[in-house]
C-alpha cells in the first residue's frame, strides 16, 4: 500500500491506527498526542501490568495448545503466571523511566503476584480449560479497501467453536453492554472473515464474540463470559466508520485535553498535564488505601471475633457435633 500523499495538516504515524490508539484520541487527543506521536514515557499503571501478567499466562496456555501439545495443567499455569510478574513490572518500569510506587498504589508485589495467579486460576477453571484454539495472539494489519491507511492489532484466541474471544481485566465487573459495543470484537471478526476470504475457504465459521472479563477486586476474581452474536454488516461499517472519522480528526492536527476527571485521574501524563488534578488524584487515592486497609483490618477482626465465639460454645458443650449432653436428673439416695 502507498503512503497517502494528500495535504494533510498532520502525518498518521507509520499511516497505521489500532483499536487502543483509536480509544485513547477518543478519550484525550493530547493523550494520543504525547503517546503515539511524540513517544513520551509516562508513569506505570499497575492495573495496566496486572492485565499484561494475567494475559501473558492465558496466552501461554493457548500458545502451547497451538503448538500440538496439551494444553498447561492449572498449576503449571499458575506457576508460569507467578513466574512473569517481576519480569512484567520491571519491563514496565524499564519502558516508562519511572519506579513502581507500591505505597501510592496500596499493593506489594506479593499482592500483585497473587491476584495474579487467581485470575488465571479462576479463568482456567470456568473457560479455559474447554478452550481448542485454531489462532492465539495473533497480530492482524489490514489494508481494507478505499482507505489510505493500517488497521492493526492483536487477535486474543478464536476458538475451535468458532468463537472470537478477548480477554479484558478490570478492577470492577464489567458491564453487560461492553461486548456489545467493543470495536476490537468487531475488528476480531472483521480480520478473520478477511483472512479467510484471501484463503479462499471459511475452515471455522464464525459462531460468536465474547469478552470474558476478569473482575480482580479485594473481594477476589470474578470470570464474566459475556458472549454476543457476530457483528452484521452494518455495524462492521459503522466500526469502520469510527476509524475514518478518527483519522480524519489525527489529520487534522487538533488535539484538544481530556476534562474528564475519571480519565485524567489515571492518566500517566497527568503530573505535568494537570498538577492540581494530579495532587488530588494522589491524595484521593491515599485516603481510599486507608479506608481499604481499614475495611481489611475491620473484616478480619470480625472473623477473629466469630471465630472465638465459635470456639467459646464448642468448649462450653454447646457448639459440638455428635456430642450427647450429660443429663443430670434428681438422684434417689441409696446409699
Amino acid at each position: 500500500m502507498k503512503q497517502t500523499e494528500a495535504p494533510y495538516r498532520f502525518a498518521l504515524p507509520k499511516n497505521r491506527i489500532s483499536h487502543s490508539g483509536r480509544e485513547c484520541f477518543v478519550t484525550c487527543p493530547e493523550k494520543w498526542r504525547r503517546q503515539y506521536d511524540v513517544k513520551e514515557k509516562q508513569r506505570p499503571a499497575l492495573a495496566l501490568i496486572k492485565g499484561n501478567i494475567v494475559h501473558a499466562g492465558l496466552g501461554y496456555a493457548a500458545s502451547e495448545q497451538l503448538l500440538h501439545n496439551p494444553r498447561p495443567s492449572i498449576k503449571e499455569l499458575m506457576r508460569y503466571t507467578a513466574s512473569m510478574v517481576e519480569f512484567e513490572v520491571a519491563r514496565s518500569e524499564s519502558d516508562s523511566g519511572y519506579k513502581l510506587d507500591w505505597d501510592e498504589e496500596g499493593e506489594t508485589i506479593h499482592t500483585l503476584r497473587r491476584q495474579a495467579v487467581r485470575a488465571v486460576e479462576a479463568y482456567e477453571k470456568l473457560i479455559g480449560h474447554t478452550l481448542v484454539p485454531v489462532e492465539a495472539e495473533q497480530m492482524f494489519y489490514m489494508e481494507l479497501p478505499g482507505r489510505d491507511y493500517v488497521i492493526s492489532g492483536r487477535m486474543d484466541i478464536f476458538d475451535i467453536t468458532g468463537f472470537l474471544r478477548d480477554y479484558k481485566t478490570s478492577g470492577k465487573k464489567m458491564e453487560e453492554i461492553i461486548p456489545v459495543i467493543s470495536d476490537q470484537l468487531t475488528l476480531y471478526q472483521i480480520h478473520r472473515e478477511s483472512k479467510e476470504a484471501k484463503a479462499g475457504e471459511l475452515k471455522v465459521q464464525i459462531a460468536g464474540l465474547a469478552l470474558d472479563a476478569i473482575a480482580i477486586t479485594a473481594g477476589g476474581v470474578e470470570v464474566q463470559p459475556l458472549e454476543v452474536p457476530p457483528r452484521t454488516a452494518t455495524e462492521k461499517q459503522e466500526c469502520l466508520d469510527n476509524f475514518d472519522a478518527t483519522v480524519g480528526a489525527i489529520r487534522s492536527g487538533y488535539f484538544p485535553k481530556a476534562n474528564n476527571w475519571r480519565v485524567c485521574s489515571w492518566c500517566g501524563y497527568l503530573e505535568d498535564c494537570k498538577p492540581g488534578v494530579y495532587k488530588a488524584a494522589k491524595e484521593i487515592k491515599r485516603l481510599k488505601v486507608i479506608a481499604d486497609e481499614a475495611a481489611a483490618a475491620k473484616k478480619a477482626k470480625e472473623k477473629q471475633e466469630k471465630d472465638q465465639a465459635k470456639a467459646d460454645a464448642k468448649a462450653a458443650g454447646l457448639g459440638g457435633k455428635g456430642k450427647k449432653k450429660t443429663k443430670i436428673t434428681g438422684g434417689n439416695d441409696h446409699g
